[in-house]
């Protein structure tokens, strides 16, 4: 089984949602935190984000469903279908959002 990669993006209390996270998925553990070193477009210095890779799209609304149905609001952004990307916005209890996404690099379009 393929192992799932995790990327959070925060404004604060990173490393404790990226705990929280590890304990959600099995076999989880928090590897390197990366923080923007300053400002950019959509975001500011010092934010992470969390991103959850799948292996399909049923896996990604998998994720996406168990998630709205424990607690969270599924698809607090628009679904994102790009045909070799899809990805679903989740929001937790604590109003972090997150994505669970899947994407196929020999989709991806040419240069």
């Amino acid at each position: 089984m393929k192992k799932n990669t995790i990327c959070l993006w925060y404004d604060h209390d990173v490393e404790q949602a990226a705990r929280l996270y590890a304990r959600t998925f099995p076999d989880s553990v928090v590897g390197v935190v990366h923080r923007a070193p300053s400002d950019f477009p959509s975001g500011k210095a010092g934010e992470v984000m969390l991103a959850l890779s799948c292996d399909s799209r049923n896996a990604v609304n998998t994720v996406a469903d168990a998630a709205g149905k424990s607690g969270g609001v599924a698809d607090c952004n628009p679904p994102q279908d790009h045909g070799f990307m899809f990805s679903r916005s989740v929001e937790d209890p604590d109003g972090h959002v997150w994505e669970a996404m899947w994407m196929d690099p020999k989709g991806m379009p040419a240069n």
